[in-house]
């Protein structure tokens, strides 16, 4: 009926690693679009005030764009290192233990 405990780690251990990749993913893809499209130098008018240097190329963006930027960035390696302990811990719960039998006489 439900799935036992060592499948629900794998399955969610897996599922977090892909929406973290995805995160790093879409967080390139924001940096492409920001390099393109993002002011050279500041606007304190558009409140285009704080900047970021993305690959060699500072431009200017919002606080409340820098706070997205790094909330995409700290979920996506949240969520691919609790991937990774839940495959540790998946990969100890599926090892065979010790056999404590005692020889056979």
């Amino acid at each position: 009926m439900g799935l036992n405990l060592g499948r629900r780690l794998k399955v969610i251990g897996i599922s977090l690693a892909i929406m973290g990749i995805a995160g790093l993913l879409w967080e390139f893809c924001l940096e492409s679009r920001q390099i393109a499209t993002l002011p050279r130098s500041p606007e304190p008018s558009a409140g285009r005030i704080m900047p970021i240097n993305i690959h060699g190329v500072v431009v200017y963006e919002t606080p409340s764009e820098k706070r997205y930027s790094n909330l995409i960035l700290v979920f996506s390696f949240s969520a691919l290192g609790v991937s990774l302990a839940l495959s540790l811990i998946y990969r100890q719960k599926s090892r065979p233990g010790p056999d404590l039998r005692p020889p056979p006489s």
